[in-house]
């Protein structure tokens, strides 16, 4: 047998030898990439986060609330979350089986008002007064099954962390809903 040629067991031995450097070199390597690999995963989780919070509409504009008491249903869609500065709406819609027969009276907390400043309320109400913290925009009877008040108006930049309060909705003199509101302001 000649001596320069590797025997079979010889040349399994180099190459086995040669794969050990192989893989020895692959584990130094991702050993000397492994800051960049927590880097990558960390950013990944980051991303990931903050699609399942768009897709649980976390960062939804708007949001709505609905009570329903004696028969008539009370929903306001006002914004989660607004930019200062921006327009925006706050929509506060009564449904009842019957035409609404009595006056309706919707009472929206100054604490809210403070930070949202409404531009138009449609429709006109009949008399608007202050009392108690709350403007009171007071509306004949609208014979009709369904009404909806529009507020539109600008969020305020002094305030940077929100509006909250309690609109209060009642027909007739009696209180029908209260419904809590929280907007948070994104600066």
């Amino acid at each position: 047998m000649r001596t320069d040629q590797p025997t079979r067991r010889g040349h399994d031995r180099r190459e086995r030898k040669g794969n050990r450097r192989f893989h020895l070199e692959q584990r130094l390597d991702k050993c000397a990439d492994l800051p960049g690999r927590i880097a990558r995963r960390v950013v990944l989780i980051v991303i990931s986060a903050f699609i399942l919070l768009a897709l649980l509409q976390v960062f939804g504009s708007g949001t709505s609330k609905s009570v329903t008491a004696n028969g008539m249903t009370v929903t306001v869609d006002y914004p989660r979350a607004a930019r200062a500065g921006m327009p925006d709406s706050v929509v506060i819609h009564l449904r009842d089986g019957l035409p609404l027969g009595e006056p309706v009276t919707i009472s929206i907390p100054e604490e809210y008002l403070d930070t949202f400043s409404v531009g138009d309320i449609s429709p006109a109400a009949a008399s608007e007064s202050y009392s108690d913290g709350y403007l009171r925009l007071e509306y004949d009877p609208p014979n009709t099954a369904e009404f909806t008040l529009n507020l539109r108006g600008d969020w305020e930049t002094g305030n940077d962390t929100g509006a909250s309060g309690k609109v209060q909705v009642a027909t007739g003199g009696h209180t029908i809903a209260t419904i809590p509101l929280k907007t948070w302001l994104v600066l």
